[in-house]
C-alpha cells in the first residue's frame, strides 16, 4: 500500500527503545561477508511485496503450506546468512531479505506474525542501513545499526520510511520461541500482560467486523492463524517467484492530458523529461515528469500520480511538520502542511472507513444527480468528452460514484498516498494545491468538492481557482462543510468536546475506526488540518458572498444533500444531540446538525 507516516512523529523525550523493539547483545556477526552476499544477488531476485512503496524481498527460507518449508535457489549462495540463522539453535519459522527504497515506506501496522505471544520471536539483522531511515515502534523511533540484532515484536505498532539516498535492507528471521530464546528476553510484567490483553481485543474487534464486512477475509485469516499456532508456520505473505511486476504498477504516461496547465505561470506547454532536478527534503521525487516550457517549472510524476504542486506547496512538504502555537490562530501554510502530514499518517484507514458508508454513496449520488441537471440546461446543445474533477478527493472512491457521462475523472489532493489509491483505480491523479488548481482556464465541466473545504486556509483563493477552471455552463459544487450553526458549541459543550479526546485516544487501540485519535500529537494535527471546522463552521451568507465574489452565478446553498429538500431526515446523532443540548440549542432544527452544500455555475463572458 502506501507510505503514511513519513514524517517521524515520535515521542521526543522517548527512549531510544521500547517493550516492541529490543536490542539483543552478544551477538557479532561477520558483516562484511554478509554484505557481500548481498550484493552478489542479481536485481531480478527481489519481487515486490503487497504492502508499503519501494519495499521488495527475497523469501530465502518460506513456509510449504503442508507443515515444512521450502528454500529459495539463493540459500546455497549465501552461507554466512544460513549460518546466522542457524547460531539460535531454534527452527527456522522464516528467513527474509527486506529492502526498501529511497523514499520507500510502509504504513503503520500491527499483526500476529512476528508476536511473542504466538509462539514466534523476530529477529532483524540490518546489513544495509542509512541515517535517512525512520523506523517507529509504537510511537518510539528505533535507529537500527547494520550489523546489530534486534527483536521485533510484531503485535506492536510499527512503521518504516527510507528518507536517505540509499536501500535499506534488513534480514529477518522468524524463529519457534524455545526457552534459551525467551531468556534473551526480559521476563514478562504487568505493562506486558496488559499488551497482550489489549492485542487480543484489537484481534476481537477486527474479527467480529471483518465477520459482517469480509466474511471471506475472515475465514482466511483464521486459516493462517492456524497455520501458525498449530503448524508453527509463518504467516508473512510474499510474492511468489515469478518476475512480473506488481498489478498496482502503472506505466508511464506516454502523453500529456490536454487540460493541464502550469499552476504558477498558467502556460499550457507542458513536455515529458526524464532529467528534472532533484528536490531537496522530497525523497520521493524522480527524475521523470513534466517540465514547463514558459516558465522552466518542474513537476514530477510519482507511481501514477501528477506531481503539479504549487512553488509554496512544494517548499511545505520539503519542510515536514508545521510548527504552529496552539495560542494563536495558525498559518495558513501550517494548515497545508498539517493536511499533508495527517493524510499521509491515515490515507488508508481514512479510505477504509469512509468510503465503506452506504449514506455517503446515496449522498453522492444524489448531489451528482443535482449537478448533471444543472449542466445538461446549461450546455445541453454541446456533444463533447466530459471532464470531471474532485478536490480534496482522498482515495478517490467518489470519481467512482455517480460520475457516468465524463470521459475524463480527475482527483486532486495533498496527499500522494491518497493519490496512489486514486491512480490504482483508473483515475487520473493531480497532487496540487486546492488554491492553485493545475487546469488551463475552461477546461473542466464539473468541479466537486466534498468534506474538503474547510480544510483550506483560503477558501477564497480555492473558488476563484475553481471558477477559472470550469468551462462556462460548468458547475462547482461543494458539499459535507460545517456550518456555523452546525459548528456552534457553548462553554459545557466545547469542554465536553475536549474531554472525549483522552477517551478516543484509548478507544483507538480497540478499534481502527478512530484512526484520527491515535494519539495526542494525531488529533492535534487533525484539527489543525480542519481548521474552519475547529475554528467555528462557515455562515453560509459569507460563503455565498465568497461564491459570487469568484465568479459564479446563481448559487444555491442548502443543507444536506438535496437542494429542493424533498429528503426526509433522521434524528442527530447522539453526539450531537448531548452538544447542541449543552449549548442550549434545539438539536432537533435541521441546520443545527445537517452540514452546509452549495451549487453554482459559471456564467457566459460579458460582453
Amino acid at each position: 500500500m502506501q507510505p503514511h507516516d513519513w514524517i517521524d512523529r515520535s515521542r521526543a523525550t522517548a527512549p531510544p527503545t521500547t517493550r516492541g523493539a529490543r536490542r539483543l547483545d552478544g551477538f557479532e556477526w561477520p558483516l562484511a561477508q554478509l554484505q557481500a552476499e548481498l550484493d552478489a544477488i542479481e536485481p531480478t531476485a527481489w519481487k515486490p511485496l503487497p504492502r508499503g512503496r519501494g519495499w521488495t524481498s527475497i523469501q530465502l527460507i518460506e513456509p510449504d503450506g503442508r507443515g515444512g518449508a521450502r528454500e529459495h535457489r539463493l540459500l546455497d549462495s549465501c552461507p554466512a546468512i544460513q549460518a546466522l540463522a542457524a547460531s539460535f539453535g531454534a527452527r527456522v519459522m522464516g528467513l527474509t531479505l527486506a529492502r526498501l527504497a529511497p523514499g520507500g515506506g510502509v504504513h503503520e501496522h500491527r499483526d500476529i506474525s512476528g508476536g511473542l505471544p504466538m509462539g514466534v520471536i523476530r529477529l532483524h539483522v540490518p546489513l544495509r542501513t542509512n541515517p535517512g531511515v525512520q523506523f517507529v515502534v509504537d510511537d518510539v523511533r528505533v535507529t537500527m545499526r547494520e550489523g546489530q540484532t534486534w527483536q521485533l515484536d510484531t503485535t506492536y505498532r510499527h512503521r518504516v520510511a527510507n528518507l536517505g539516498d540509499a536501500h535499506r535492507v534488513h534480514l529477518i528471521v522468524d524463529l519457534a520461541l524455545t526457552p534459551a530464546l525467551r531468556q534473551l528476553l526480559p521476563k514478562p510484567d504487568l505493562r506486558d500482560h496488559l499488551h497482550r490483553v489489549e492485542f487480543a481485543a484489537v484481534c476481537v474487534g477486527k474479527g467480529l467486523q471483518l465477520a459482517v464486512t469480509q466474511p471471506r477475509e475472515l475465514a482466511d485469516r483464521a486459516v493462517r492463524f492456524a497455520r501458525l499456532r498449530v503448524l508453527g508456520q509463518a504467516v508473512m505473505t510474499f510474492e511468489d517467484e515469478t518476475t512480473a511486476p506488481s498489478p498496482t504498477t502503472i506505466p508511464r504516461p506516454t502523453a500529456v492530458p490536454d487540460y493541464f496547465a502550469c499552476p504558477e505561470c498558467r502556460g499550457r506547454k507542458l513536455e515529458l523529461v526524464e532529467d528534472l532536478s532533484p528536490r531537496p527534503g522530497v525523497a520521493w521525487a524522480g527524475r521523470f515528469g513534466l517540465r514547463c516550457r514558459d516558465c522552466a517549472r518542474e513537476y514530477p510524476w510519482v507511481a501514477g500520480v501528477w506531481v503539479l504542486w504549487s512553488d509554496e506547496l512544494a517548499s511545505l512538504i520539503a519542510a515536514g511538520l508545521p510548527q504552529a502555537s496552539p495560542d494563536a490562530a495558525p498559518e495558513p501554510s501550517a494548515v497545508k502542511q498539517a493536511n499533508y502530514a495527517i493524510y499521509q499518517q491515515v490515507s488508508e484507514a481514512y479510505g477504509e472507513h469512509a468510503d465503506a458508508s452506504v449514506d455517503y454513496v446515496d449522498q453522492l449520488l444524489l448531489l451528482k444527480a443535482h449537478a448533471r441537471e444543472a449542466i445538461d440546461a446549461n450546455q445541453a446543445a454541446e456533444h463533447r468528452p466530459r471532464v470531471l474533477v474532485d478536490v480534496g478527493c482522498a482515495s478517490g472512491f467518489s470519481l467512482d460514484v455517480g460520475s457516468a457521462g465524463f470521459s475524463e475523472r480527475v482527483g486532486v489532493d495533498i496527499s500522494l498516498a491518497n493519490l496512489e489509491q486514486v491512480a490504482a483505480r483508473g483515475h487520473v491523479a493531480v497532487l496540487a494545491d486546492a488554491e492553485r488548481l493545475p487546469f488551463a482556464a475552461g477546461s473542466v465541466d464539473l468541479l466537486t468538492c466534498f468534506a474538503a473545504m474547510h480544510h483550506f486556509p483560503d477558501c477564497e483563493a480555492f473558488l476563484r481557482s475553481a471558477s477559472a477552471s470550469l468551462r462556462t455552463g460548468g458547475v462547482l459544487l461543494t458539499s459535507a462543510d460545517p456550518s456555523a450553526d452546525n459548528m456552534y458549541m457553548g462553554p459545557l459543550a466545547r469542554a465536553a468536546w475536549e474531554l472525549r479526546k483522552p477517551v478516543y485516544r484509548r478507544l483507538a487501540r480497540l478499534s481502527p475506526r478512530f484512526y484520527l485519535h491515535a494519539d495526542a500529537d494525531t488529533q492535534a494535527l487533525n484539527d489543525l488540518a480542519e481548521h474552519h471546522r475547529t475554528g467555528g463552521g462557515f455562515e453560509p451568507a459569507r460563503l455565498r458572498a465568497m461564491l459570487l465574489g469568484a465568479g459564479l452565478a446563481q448559487p444555491e446553498l442548502f443543507h444536506g444533500v438535496d437542494r429542493r429538500g424533498r429528503q426526509r431526515w433522521g434524528k442527530p446523532s447522539w453526539q450531537e444531540f448531548v452538544l447542541k443540548s449543552l449549548s442550549g440549542r434545539n438539536p432537533l432544527l435541521r441546520r443545527n446538525f445537517v452540514a452546509l452544500s452549495s451549487l453554482s455555475s459559471k456564467p457566459n463572458a460579458r460582453p
